[in-house]
Order: structure tokens, then C-alpha cells, then sequence
């Protein structure tokens, strides 16, 4: 589905759009643009056990989050990061 109104969107529109998902879905890709996409990541993101998880996402970048529950129970620390890359860490990994 797409949503033009996410477009450039602040990290609580694009919070709200994960938190009205059907609850049949089980995964979900959600596409954005920084800031915002990026706030809302590191908004969700558990602190890790060094701190807080930094998440900037830069153009062609990809964070995958972990979550269980119901999309409205999404909140403030909330997920886990799965994996997070960079177009620079897939250059490393040649």
C-alpha cells in the first residue's frame, strides 16, 4: 500500500502509520525519507547493552527491526534492531 502522506513524513506520522497496520499483517516495509525515517528507528530501537542504539539511515540504507505484540503497542523502545546496513558496510564486506 502506498501513502503519499508519508512522504518527508516526522517520526509520530510515520508511527501512527505502523500503529493503525491490520493486525494480520506480520511484517511490513515501511519506506521514507531522513530525518524523519531515521528518528522514528532509533525512537523504537531498545537501548543495546552499550547504550543507546544509534540508528542513522543513510540514502540506500535499511534497518530491520524485531517486534512482538500488536502494531498500537508499538512505543518508545519497543524493538529490537535484527540488522542494519549501509551501502559504505556493504562495500567493507567485498
Amino acid at each position: 500500500m502506498e501513502d503519499s502522506a508519508l512522504y518527508l513524513a516526522d517520526p509520530f506520522a510515520l508511527l501512527h502509520c505502523l500503529q493503525t497496520t491490520p493486525a494480520d499483517y506480520q511484517h511490513l516495509a515501511l519506506v521514507g525519507h531522513n530525518p524523519g525515517i531515521s528518528q522514528l528507528a532509533h525512537y523504537l530501537a531498545v537501548p543495546s547493552d552499550q547504550g543507546t542504539v544509534e540508528v542513522d539511515i543513510p540514502p540506500l540504507g535499511t534497518v530491520q527491526l524485531t517486534f512482538h505484540g500488536s502494531w498500537q503497542d508499538l512505543r518508545l523502545g519497543a524493538c529490537g534492531v535484527k540488522s542494519y546496513i549501509t551501502p559504505s558496510r556493504l562495500a567493507a564486506d567485498r
